[in-house]
């Protein structure tokens, strides 16, 4: 007999009506154990729940941080690409914000496969309570995710080969969400970008470039058509975005 059987038992003999052998005694008792053990999970979960969130905000709060000290140091995003290159504070910082970058790709990717296992009622509770922070965790993480792709030697096109599904479903929940977009969201996010896949097109660019000057000619028709369309993405942005 385990403990909470026995505690069980002695609840039910100081109310005088433990000491019965029925069937219908065995079902109280093991009812009154389930009851008990949902509680206690409950309890569980819910205790797990803030725990997992607390630590969701200190690792946002670290990333805020980054963006914060970085603004003067050629940007976030150049910043955490090119510190390798700098002195080991650089390094460190770079290393801390890695770890909590992990941490948040890791708890938002449960978060999406937890959400697309849900009927379609209780999705809709999630857009109302996490849709929000899950959008700027897109926005602030996925830049960094990029970095990490294209230091990779080879990697291209990170949109349609290197990007986690988690991205891509966060994104589509914000479009259905919101699908006219808002007006003060540009400059809200100005430093984050409106589509977190940004700095993808940039590196894309840099890409291009290079084919435009050392590839075949086909290459280099691609490449210039390449270009243009960036041109014209670039013009939809605030110009504080490329000082960032």
């Amino acid at each position: 007999m385990d403990q909470l059987q026995a505690g069980i038992n002695l609840q039910l003999e100081a109310v005088g009506i433990g000491g019965r052998q029925t069937s219908s005694m065995s079902s109280l008792r093991n009812n009154v154990k389930k009851r008990v053990e949902e509680s206690f999970s409950k309890k569980s979960n819910a205790f797990d729940a803030s725990k997992k969130l607390n630590k969701m905000k200190e690792a946002m709060a670290w990333q805020e941080w980054y963006m914060k000290v970085t603004l003067n140091e050629g940007g976030y995003y150049d910043s955490y690409k090119r510190s390798d290159f700098r002195g080991r504070d650089v390094v460190k910082s770079r290393q801390e914000i890695g770890k909590y970058q992990r941490v948040l790709n890791k708890y938002w990717k449960a978060k999406v496969a937890e959400v697309e296992e849900m009927p379609q009622s209780e999705k809709a509770v999630f857009r109302t309570c996490w849709l929000y922070s899950g959008t700027n965790y897109r926005r602030m993480v996925e830049p960094l995710d990029i970095v990490e792709y294209y230091m990779k030697s080879g990697n291209t096109d990170y949109v349609n080969l290197g990007r986690s599904e988690h991205y891509k479903k966060l994104k589509e929940w914000r479009k259905e969400d919101n699908p006219s977009g808002s007006g003060n969201d540009r400059r809200k996010f100005v430093s984050l970008t409106e589509d977190s896949c940004f700095w993808a097109y940039v590196e894309e660019a840099i890409i291009n470039c290079k084919r435009l000057r050392e590839g075949s000619l086909e290459e280099k028709e691609n490449a210039r058509e390449y270009l243009v369309n960036f041109w014209g993405i670039c013009n939809e942005y605030d110009k504080e975005l490329f000082s960032i």
